[in-house]
């Protein structure tokens, strides 16, 4: 009975230990009837992306994704090879006071679902590096 109830404490106490992500809110909006699949998938890979990663205080993420890339970019430069702008994302407060504002770029010849993945992966570490 010892031996369950020193489990227990143990258990308890690696529970009360581990530190809890804030709540952060991923909004995101398709630009045509067509993009809401891809905007919803993006979604949820950001919002898994945010928790595996944490938030250190609760953040509002607004994402303008605007479907397949489009040729409205930055040219290329000697250090980045040119990519095509195909979503736009602000991190704010809970007052909506902009904290970070970026625009993302899919790589040529990378496919949808890996564009859609790495541009969460980004977002989740603006918001941990932007929250800090």
């Amino acid at each position: 009975m010892k031996q369950i109830f020193a489990v227990f404490l143990v258990l308890l106490a690696m529970c009360a230990s581990q530190t809890s992500a804030a709540p952060v809110t991923v909004v995101v909006t398709a630009a045509t009837d067509m993009d809401r699949g891809d905007a919803a998938l993006l979604q949820t890979l950001t919002e898994k992306a945010i928790d595996r990663r944490g938030a250190p205080k609760p953040l509002v993420v607004t994402i303008d994704y605007s479907g397949s890339p489009t040729t409205t970019d930055i040219a290329p430069s000697e250090f980045q090879p040119f990519q095509l702008v195909f979503a736009k994302f602000t991190i704010a407060d809970p007052a909506g006071h902009i904290l970070h504002r970026e625009s993302l770029r899919a790589k040529q010849n990378t496919g949808r679902l890996e564009t859609l993945r790495d541009a969460a992966e980004v977002i989740a570490q603006r918001v941990r590096v932007t929250g800090s």
